[in-house]
């Protein structure tokens, strides 16, 4: 028995537009990032999903309502699929936390991933931040790997909440994780064999791309034509 895991990053923010660090704030999809949540909808609009859960954070959330409107399945917000909290950085944009808060050797040893258990002032490590992931994500596979037949579930959450899944399915250590990119509305599929996940897919965005608009509406008119 197969589960297709269909992970999804959220559409651009506010926060990323201002290139701030958010974690567990709760801002709004920018425009953009509406328009990219539309463009992967359409990418899976004929995909059949038997559940969707997503970060409760509301950038996370209007990403979901948009990708998967007229599923029949209700859409299940888990506080665990948050992005890592950043703490006194939150609202505050990575040079800003450089230049003008002074946390000097801390803020280099939790940028360059050095040592994974030094947590953010008045926020999380990695290992807290894998520890609270995937043990939410065991608890998901382990609702669906009980199931007698092949399933697909969507996640839609947030990039270093993605990039933490990824590192542990590709083997991987934590402090590697800024080498797995995420852009905004990236799809990525993993599909587990009894709780061996294996990636078929990363980081793709190619549904946000000129060439794709085109292919599609040429299918759709040779469609018509037929």
């Amino acid at each position: 028995m197969t589960i297709k895991l269909i992970l999804i990053r959220h559409g651009e923010s506010d926060g990323n537009a201002q290139r701030k660090f958010s974690g567990f704030q709760d801002v709004d999809l920018t425009e953009k990032g509406i328009w990219q949540a539309k463009r992967l909808g359409r990418r899976l609009e004929g995909v059949q999903v038997d559940a969707v859960y997503c970060s409760d954070l509301k950038r996370a959330r209007h990403t979901a309502e948009i990708i998967f409107p007229d599923k029949g399945i209700s859409i299940k917000t888990y506080p665990n699929f948050r992005e890592r909290n950043f703490g006194e950085w939150e609202g505050r944009t990575f040079e800003e936390v450089k230049s003008k808060y002074g946390y000097g050797d801390k803020f280099n040893l939790w940028l360059e991933n050095t040592n994974e258990k030094i947590a953010i002032p008045q926020g999380e490590s990695l290992v807290d931040s894998n520890n609270r992931v995937m043990n939410e994500l065991n608890k998901v596979l382990e609702k669906h790997q009980s199931a007698d037949k092949d399933k697909t579930i969507g996640i839609v959450c947030h990039g270093g909440t993605i990039r933490i899944i990824l590192c542990n399915v590709l083997n991987l250590k934590l402090k590697h994780m800024w080498r797995i990119e995420q852009y905004s509305a990236a799809l990525n599929i993993i599909n587990y064999y009894d709780y061996e996940g294996v990636v078929s897919l990363l980081n793709d965005t190619s549904h946000l791309e000129d060439w794709w608009e085109s292919g599609l509406k040429i299918n759709t008119e040779k469609k018509k034509d037929e």
